[in-house]
């Protein structure tokens, strides 16, 4: 039943789930994220497409939907990252729980269902999936979640798997603009989370497709479009791309952890370089708000995101 209010101005009661998807300059990649989310099993959601300023047509591809769940609101700024189109995303949204969808990448029809539940499941605040990580020349990797025991704190799981409490997102405070912070805007929203105690789920499933825009170039002119075909495998044979990106997944892990035949103590070596890699991450974090090594940390990571943004045709600022 819709709140009194809401059903005294005509409002539609509010959805379950609001979508949040940020967007620059990419109406072709934006079409088939948008269309992933329209073939979505659970039917109770709203979209919010927030533009960074576009100049290409993207609204026209949100029309095009001719789907009224699904708006539009452009940016008069352009504010680099999408830190700013999500908190303009999250400022307008009505549903309990927050989605993220890159404009780049897809959602297999089962993605907000699987976290729905496992949310309710759970009792959790944060759910996700796996997702698959697809780059050039057949380079495939898998995102989820930390080591067994491992904390998400410092943890990469993209925003395209989340689905989030929203007074949960309320509670940490919006997100935080790229050039004021050491590390990427979406690792400090889910650092920030954790080091709030959230219970976090994970559905061991694979529930999303995403583009790494750093790998393919993503804002050039002329950077390849693989989503289009994929998009189309992915609404005529959801389940036999799943089963195909899940048997690439495993043979990359298998040549990744066995390059050689290596012996057992050789596995053991790269564990430990492992867990001494996230050890000196725990370490530099604790040391961010020192204020001449936290200084020095944060000048680090905005030289190499300003390489990064070279290299996928961004303006490099």
């Amino acid at each position: 039943m819709a709140p009194d209010g809401e059903a005294a101005s005509g409002r539609p009661p509010a959805p379950l789930v609001t979508v949040v998807v940020a967007t620059f300059n990419s109406r072709l990649t934006l079409a088939c994220a948008l269309a992933s989310v329209q073939r979505q099993t659970c039917a109770d959601f709203e979209v919010w497409v927030v533009g960074d300023a576009c100049t290409d047509a993207s609204e026209a591809a949100v029309t095009a939907l001719a789907d009224p769940r699904f708006a539009w609101t452009n940016l008069t700024r352009n504010s680099g990252s999408q830190a700013g189109p999500n908190n303009e995303g999250l400022r307008r949204a009505r549903g309990r729980y927050v989605a993220y969808l890159g404009h780049d990448d897809l959602w297999f029809p089962w993605h907000l269902a699987t976290l729905v539940d496992a949310l309710a499941r759970d009792g959790a605040g944060f759910a996700h999936g796996i997702g698959a990580l697809l780059g050039p020349d057949g380079q495939v990797a898998a995102t989820g979640p930390p080591r067994r025991g491992a904390s998400y704190r410092g943890h990469f799981v993209p925003p395209t798997n989340w689905l989030i409490e929203r007074t949960l997102l309320d509670r940490v405070g919006p997100w935080q603009a790229h050039d004021d912070l050491g590390r990427p805007v979406d690792v400090d929203v889910l650092d920030r989370l954790a080091a709030a105690g959230t219970r976090i789920a994970c559905v061991d499933r694979l529930t999303t497709i995403k583009f790494p825009s750093a790998w393919w170039r993503a804002y050039a002119p002329d950077a390849p479009r693989p989503q289009v075909g994929m998009a189309e495998t992915l609404a005529r044979d959801p389940d036999g791309l799943c089963l195909h990106l899940l048997t690439a997944i495993a043979a990359e892990h298998a040549r990744a952890t066995f390059p050689t035949w290596a012996p057992p103590p050789a596995l053991l070596w790269q564990d430990a370089a492992q867990r001494a890699k996230a050890a000196l991450g725990a370490t530099l974090r604790h040391f961010e708000s020192a204020p001449v090594l936290g200084a020095l940390l944060r000048r680090r990571y905005q030289r190499g995101r300003l390489r990064a943004r070279a290299r996928r045709g961004l303006d490099p600022r």
